[in-house]
């Protein structure tokens, strides 16, 4: 009856009775694990069941054989979320060897969440890394890519690990394996044989490799196709095949890291996709390239955009903003900019003759300050990144290259997809 009344308590909406049911609740453990169990699962308690979640964590070792087993035998996606949401919060220092006990469970759920919890905990987790291996072999994939997922945030202890499992006579563990070791020790960390066997795959999918649209990153627009001309020119460095699922993937993970408080500064200014040639343009993808109005960027890429068109004759930069309306782009030809446009709501640049599809722009929407996107003025000056595609003219292969910036200060390890 008592933990029924703390149930009730723990439902109030006042935060400071809640608190008191959980501690009281918690006090009770084994005892009152049943009963939270049964909250945590039912879909119309007056608790929330993060609440119920919580203490059932708090409760520690005596909850964590029934948030296990209810997980197993979740029947519905939501009592699946909220036990797995459960199950992964118990305390490391106490949970651990039972996350170690888990991987082996008859239920893929309860496997894949174990694996999950243990990756979240990271290098304090090293000696679930056997345990570990033995999933790369799973038959379920889910349980399998979480497994490579945890080995390689359980950090370089793992690496003999993996390097064991590389020469397992199983294919599939060999090369979850491979991406796990990519994940650990980045792609210039691999072992010359496994670096060999990595560039094979790549050069596979690049057989079939046909270009992609996006939106989401900053691009140069050079005419014609001398990838190795405009590497020179850029000063662009370590340059590796890459297919457009590789090349995005680098510029996209780059930008979000910009976001984390724990990377480096500028992480996503270390690299580049130099896209093979499209209908008779190269772009050069990345925030690197971008020419923000309210940074020294925009003065470091008109000077690039000079340079290159002095060479090939015509190139372009553009900046759209996915989040806001600031847009900006640079039109270059023959060694001359004639047209800087940026606009954001930090700063304006407005300089040179627009081009005629930009006046147009101007004249259907007189005294706003914002005429056409980024990608309307380059579709109609070389080549739109929203609009390309696999019926898109292409010549040659793309290419991964560091920027000055990422020789100085390297590039992330994270593996990308092939």
């Amino acid at each position: 009856m008592e933990i029924e009344r703390l149930l009730e308590l723990l439902a109030a909406t006042d935060e400071e009775t809640r608190q008191e049911a959980r501690r009281a609740l918690e006090a009770k453990g084994a005892a009152a694990v049943p009963a939270l169990v049964e909250t945590l699962l039912d879909e119309n308690s007056a608790v929330d069941w993060g609440d119920a979640a919580i203490v059932l964590g708090q409760i520690g070792v005596p909850a964590f054989a029934a948030v296990r087993d209810a997980l197993a035998a979740a029947t519905t996606a939501e009592a699946q979320r909220r036990a797995g949401w459960a199950f992964t919060k118990f305390p490391p220092e106490e949970a651990t060897p039972l996350y170690i006990q888990a991987l082996r469970h008859p239920s893929p759920t309860v496997r894949a969440d174990a694996a999950y919890a243990l990756g979240n905990l990271g290098v304090e987790a090293t000696g679930a890394g056997p345990a570990l291996v033995e999933l790369l072999g799973d038959p379920v994939e889910e349980v399998a890519e979480r497994a490579a997922w945890a080995l390689a945030e359980l950090g370089p202890s793992v690496v003999g690990l993996l390097e064991r499992a590389r020469r397992s006579p199983v294919r599939v563990v060999r090369r979850r394996a491979l991406e796990a070791l990519r994940e650990t020790v980045g792609d210039d960390g691999l072992r010359p044989r496994d670096r060999a066997v990595l560039e094979r795959l790549v050069r596979l999918r690049l057989c079939g490799d046909r270009p992609t649209p996006f939106e989401e990153a900053s691009w140069l627009a050079v005419a014609g196709g001398d990838q190795a001309g405009i590497l020179e020119l850029l000063e662009l460095s370590h340059p590796r095949p890459a297919t457009f699922a590789m090349g995005l993937s680098a510029v996209r993970e780059d930008w979000q890291a910009g976001f984390s408080f724990s990377a480096p500064e500028y992480p996503e200014l270390t690299r580049v996709f130099v896209t093979p040639e499209l209908d008779g343009w190269t772009l050069v993808v990345g925030p690197w390239c971008g020419p923000y109005a309210e940074v020294r960027q925009m003065r470091e890429i008109v000077d690039a955009c000079r340079r290159l068109s002095a060479r090939y004759g015509a190139t372009q930069a553009y900046a759209p903003d996915l989040y806001s309306d600031a847009c900006s782009w640079v039109l270059a030809a023959n060694g001359t900019v004639h047209r800087q446009y940026a606009w954001s709501q930090e700063a304006v640049v407005d300089e040179g003759e627009p081009p005629p599809c930009e006046l147009a722009g101007r004249a259907r929407h007189p005294g706003t300050s914002i005429v056409l996107s980024t990608y309307e003025v380059a579709a109609c000056c070389s080549i739109s990144s929203r609009e390309l595609g696999p019926s898109t003219p292409m010549r040659g292969h793309g290419l991964l290259a560091r920027t000055p910036y990422g020789r100085l200060h390297g590039e992330p390890r994270r593996a990308l997809p092939l």
